[in-house]
């Protein structure tokens, strides 16, 4: 099965305004781009929503609860109570 890769996944209005494909610069300026790309697409923000879509489609894609926590510096129990069922292997964006 041929992987695709998390760029391809992004849609291409979104693409388009992403100007680097690896985030170099320091969290202030990340913040600050991600509000005004936020803005742009009309998405609004979810405290830790990020945090919280990476945790419940990577448990979805991997079905590990201790893969999940160490990749989100969380407890196997915490992934596996919070994010269990959220989402199927299916819908999980990258595979």
């Amino acid at each position: 099965m041929k992987e695709i890769s998390f760029t391809a996944q992004i849609p291409h209005k979104i693409r388009t305004m992403i100007k680097s494909p690896v985030w170099q610069l320091d969290e202030r300026h990340f913040q600050t781009q991600f509000l005004d790309l936020r803005k742009r697409v009309e998405i609004q923000r979810k405290t830790n929503g990020l945090r919280h879509a990476f945790c419940t489609f990577h448990y979805a894609l991997h079905q590990n609860e201790n893969l999940t926590a160490s990749q989100a510096g969380n407890s196997p129990a915490m992934i596996h109570a919070h994010y269990k069922g959220l989402s199927s292997q299916g819908e999980a964006p990258i595979r």
